[in-house]
């Protein structure tokens, strides 16, 4: 799993959400890391998922700490909990709120793709 996080932008440019996946316990994992927590296998490959969740929590940020994404503020990131299970910490689009159902797509922000839902 050394090749992540390269992977999970190399899945973003493509406009694919991509992460770890444990084919000893059938469990997909976030955040990428080399065995699974749930049965601790290293057994671990990539799977593609499909982008969609439900929004459980977000807030505006006004002021970045992270100076590439300082000429973004304000933005929304929130935390989506994926159908396949794992939460992530992603952009959330203006409009999209706690318990909406969103789905990703895909925008260049601070010169990389990230995944963004609404």
């Amino acid at each position: 799993m050394s090749a992540w996080p390269q992977r999970f932008y190399d899945g973003a440019e493509a406009g694919e959400l991509v992460a770890p996946y444990c084919e000893a316990c059938d469990v997909v994992i976030w955040y990428p890391r080399s065995a699974c927590p749930r049965c601790l296998s290293t057994e671990l490959d990539e799977r593609k998922l499909a982008g969609r969740g439900r929004v459980v929590s977000w807030a505006v940020v006004h002021r970045s700490q992270v100076e590439e994404l300082q000429a973004e503020a304000p933005y929304r990131i929130g935390l989506v909990e994926l159908e396949e299970g794992p939460r992530l910490v992603a952009w959330i689009a203006e409009g999209a709120g706690t318990g909406d159902v969103v789905a990703v797509s895909f925008r260049d922000i601070a010169g990389r793709a990230l995944p963004v839902f609404a």
